[in-house]
């Protein structure tokens, strides 16, 4: 607990610094996330090919990332040559692990593709305000929902999948996203440099404490199939990196549906 205490302040602490540093720290963060997140997940689920696949997926994932900076209309173009050369060299291998590739494949699209949407959130109008209100969401989310639930939690929400996880811990964490959503209405007013509808702001904390839930427990599904507790041990009392962003990668993507959407 004091481990996941302290790793989590010095997150936040960082996180502050790089909100203050301004949007291409925030980029920068984002590169190094990504190369974490994926040297994780790869090597929990293709560890015959490991160097192979990450440096495919790496190397592509980046470009997608720089491209939805400069060359946003090519993202999706990246991002189905990927899912293309990952079957592409599954065919050409000596072992075809067809499902390895499949399981690849929502890597890419869950941790390359949404980061790559992380940045086009960041760079868009009122985008370093948008980003950084899904994250606290969900890290309001997070810590209400694990504080509560070692408090009260009585009922399991998902045991098959995650047995620690309560219902009553999860209702804590969507009422975190909510807080959080409805905190960004009235913050929103005083920075008058930033131009969002209360509706937008709401519905997005409302989503945020839904969808981050789900990107929690997909990221545990995946490590349930391949029986493991975390992707790794590098953030004392929370795993690795991708065990820290699980349900922040949902919530990226849904916030960006909405800003679209509005």
């Amino acid at each position: 607990m004091k481990q996941r205490i302290i790793t989590g302040i010095c997150a936040f602490c960082a996180l502050l610094l790089m909100v203050w540093l301004g949007e291409w720290a925030l980029f920068a963060t984002v590169l190094i996330v990504h190369f974490a997140c994926l040297y994780e997940y790869i090597s929990t689920v293709s560890r015959d090919h490991f160097t192979s696949n990450l440096i495919l997926m790496l190397s592509l994932g980046t470009v997608m990332i720089f491209s939805a900076v400069w060359f946003p209309d090519y993202v999706e173009l990246l991002m189905i040559a990927g899912i293309l050369l990952l079957f592409m060299k599954d065919i050409l291998s000596s072992k075809h692990d067809t499902q390895g590739t499949i399981f690849l494949v929502w890597g890419w699209f869950y941790i390359s593709y949404i980061l790559t949407l992380s940045i086009k959130i960041l760079f868009s109008s009122n985008g370093v305000f948008l980003f950084v209100m899904t994250v606290l969401a969900c890290i309001a989310c997070d810590t209400l929902a694990y504080f509560v639930g070692i408090k009260f939690g009585r009922h399991k929400l998902c045991p098959d999948i995650s047995p620690k996880k309560s219902v009553e811990g999860s209702i804590a964490g969507f009422f975190g996203a909510v807080l959080v959503g409805g905190g960004s209405i009235w913050v929103s007013g005083v920075i008058h440099t930033v131009h969002l509808s209360w509706i937008m702001l709401l519905v997005s904390g409302v989503a945020i404490g839904v969808m981050a839930q789900f990107g929690d427990l997909s990221a545990s599904m995946v490590k349930r199939q391949f029986g493991i507790k975390d992707y790794s041990n590098v953030l004392p009392g929370h795993g690795g990196f991708l065990d820290r962003v699980d349900s922040t990668l949902f919530a990226i993507a849904t916030i960006y549906i909405i800003n679209q959407l509005f």
